[in-house]
């Protein structure tokens, strides 16, 4: 029954209306002490994420946005193929139109890398967007020139933006990450420390690549005024062999950064035969010299090499993988072996992928929230039809959508139990995939989870993956793919609509062993379930090639006891995470007493997330404006941060 809960289906008697204090949507003190994402969106975050606080953290930064065959220099299309792969800050170049508009051009002229020719400064905004880009070969593309407020728009909630300076004044600079409020992560390129100085004092928040390639500029950069926390140290692109040098400014906390667009990334450009991996031990040695971030004309490429080579890296996070422990049963983290307890809510069951595509900043900001809240596993939705263009073909963009999430739960050290096949509209049903024989379409969602596994394989954020939502064994094509009370509005996969003689079990059994085989061809590291509907004797057999099993029970009034009682039924000799749970048809006092009568039992529960943030709802109520609606939300977030510590205990992170 995972949907996007409305005040309609709340049927609650009497809810006692509890006053908190707000809720902070602030990093929880563990994450932001060490952040290992790359889409901060306040200038602490940014600032944060910059600090020197260790060994060197692998930060890969994409000279020109990382060009290549088919993808132009400074273009968005760009941007979003070198996020797909290496999470990058991305470096641009600023110019001046005839008509004062800002456009991303590295060269004053137009025809090397566009179908136009003279300088950029000739020629109008108008006349520049007629143009197309072309590629590292000369190559003309589709792809059009970018407006500076056109990329800090895409950038938020994705990445950090440098601008380099070209023929845009500092001044103005500043006053574009000013109009945007974009000081958490557009950072500008000063060339001296005098414009460092008046960056500082046109805006304190702002960060800076400035160039400390000696000590003498290092010794006037120490009396600027600037603080260290503001700056990331670019050592050159000849990088100074100083050790001194490198070791003050980490002293200082700031980071060092070396490019290698000017000399190794030149030799690949030279000789096309050669690859980055064929100078491997050339980009490491800038890691044993200290260099922190890297600047690349091949952010991909020599961002897996890096990778490898460093202790950390952004790909890295605190999460650690989740097993099932062999011998005290629940789960374990590995390699630390902690108590694990999934802790968590279902999040965004109806438009997780739009929000990815159109506003990452709120789904980072909201996973960021969940952590504060206590939260430790996130039940996400990632639709089909998002991730599905026909029955043996993924959807690029659907993927880097999940790759957005991956990153944004290990940023924030939350894991994704990851549900697929279910959870969409109505109005979202693929005619393709209705037009399949059984066969196929077995076929189609053992493709479908192969490419998600594939696509999760490496990332420690995954906790499971969960096969399908609340199906049903046997239907017809007469009687559609919609089953229950939610039926008009979202999809519900009944596994077969060709029995051919064969019961529910041997159903399950078959189309179970099948997507369990698919996942574990890609991954053979992570935990595999599927969440149940209230009736225990339908998913038994099912249960067989899980690695956990995740009923979704929601307590009635004064029938907590009866729940409890169906919820022993899933003990079949496997965890138990409660999938879906909310006082949907209680009280929140009978809801906290189903899930403390369930401890010992359970060994995890996963709630609801409300669309509206538990400090919007704490103001609405303290306005006296809140509804009941606003009022049953707020009650459980209270009660699922005031429960956390008894549930989960102190083991699990």
């Amino acid at each position: 029954m995972t949907k996007s809960i409305s005040v309609s289906r709340l049927a609650v008697p009497i809810v006692t209306l509890i006053t908190a204090a707000a809720i902070s949507s602030v990093c929880s003190a563990q994450t932001a002490a060490n952040p290992r994402w790359i889409a901060p969106l306040t200038a602490t975050e940014l600032q944060a994420q910059l600090r020197y606080d260790g060994p060197p953290l692998v930060i890969i930064s994409a000279h020109r946005g990382g060009p290549g065959r088919g993808l132009p220099e400074n273009a968005i299309e760009t941007f979003e193929h070198s996020l797909r792969n290496e999470p990058s800050m991305m470096e641009v170049d600023p110019r001046l139109t005839k008509d004062g508009q800002i456009v991303l051009l590295h060269d004053a002229t137009l025809d090397r890398t566009t179908t136009g020719t003279g300088l950029v400064r000739d020629a109008t905004l108008e006349e520049l967007k007629n143009l197309y880009l072309k590629d590292i070969d000369g190559t003309v593309t589709e792809y059009r020139i970018p407006t500076l407020d056109e990329a800090i728009t895409w950038a938020r909630g994705r990445t950090i933006l440098v601008l380099d300076q070209k023929d845009v004044p500092l001044d103005l600079r500043v006053q574009k990450i000013i109009e945007h409020n974009a000081q958490g992560f557009v950072m500008l390129i000063v060339n001296n420390i005098a414009e460092a100085k008046r960056c500082h004092q046109l805006d304190k928040n702002i960060c800076m690549e400035v160039m400390l390639g000696d000590r003498k500029k290092l010794q006037a950069f120490e009396t600027s005024g600037v603080p260290w926390g503001n700056i990331l140290a670019f050592i050159g692109h000849q990088p100074s062999h100083d050790q001194e040098l490198i070791q003050r400014i980490h002293d200082e906390g700031a980071r060092c950064m070396s490019g290698t667009s000017r000399n190794l990334d030149q030799q690949i450009v030279i000789d096309r035969a050669r690859q980055p991996a064929d100078l491997e031990a050339s980009y490491r040695e800038l890691l044993q010299m200290g260099i922190d971030v890297i600047e690349t004309d091949r952010p991909i490429e020599v961002g897996t090499i890096l990778a490898k080579a460093a202790p950390t890296s952004w790909r890295e996070s605190t999460l650690e993988t989740v097993q099932v422990d062999p011998d005290a049963g629940g789960f374990i983290l590995h390699p630390s072996r902690k108590r694990y307890v999934p802790w968590g809510h279902n999040y965004a069951s109806v438009d997780l992928m739009e929000r990815l595509a159109n506003d990452p900043a709120r789904v980072q900001r909201e996973f960021t929230e969940m952590r504060a809240a206590g939260t430790t596993v996130a039940r996400v939705h990632p639709e089909m039809p998002r991730l599905m263009k026909g029955p043996q073909e993924a959807d690029p963009e659907g993927l880097a959508l999940l790759r957005r999430l991956l990153g944004i739960a290990q940023g924030a050290g939350i894991h994704l139990m990851i549900t697929g096949l279910a959870c969409y509209q109505i109005d979202d049903r693929m005619a393709w995939y209705d037009s399949l024989e059984e066969a196929q379409r077995w076929e189609t969602q053992a493709f479908f989870w192969q490419t998600i596994a594939r696509t999760c394989a490496d990332s420690p954020a995954v906790f499971a993956y969960d096969l399908v939502n609340e199906p049903g064994a046997i239907g017809t094509p007469e009687e559609g793919w919609y089953l229950g009370r939610m039926g008009y509005v979202e999809f519900c996969q009944r596994l077969s609509l060709d029995a051919q003689e064969r019961n529910g079990d041997e159903i399950f059994r078959q189309w179970t062993r099948k997507m369990v085989a698919a996942i574990r061809s890609q991954d053979q590291t992570h935990l595999i379930t599927l969440g149940m509907l209230p009736f225990p004797g339908v998913y038994k057999v099912a249960a067989e090639e899980l690695d956990f099993v995740s009923p979704h029970l929601y307590p009635k009034t004064d029938k907590v006891d009866a729940e409890i009682e169906l919820l022993k039924k899933y003990d079949w000799g496997k965890p138990i995470v409660i999938g879906e749970t909310f006082p949907l048809s209680c009280s929140v006092d009978d809801e906290r007493d189903f899930l403390l009568k369930s401890h010992g039992i359970a060994d995890g529960w996963i709630g609801h997330w409300p669309d509206e943030s538990p400090t919007e709802l704490t103001r609405l109520q303290e306005s006296g404006t809140a509804t009941i609606h606003n009022a049953i939300w707020l009650s459980w977030v209270n009660l699922f941060r005031e429960l956390g510590p008894q549930m989960v205990g102190e083991e699990t992170p």
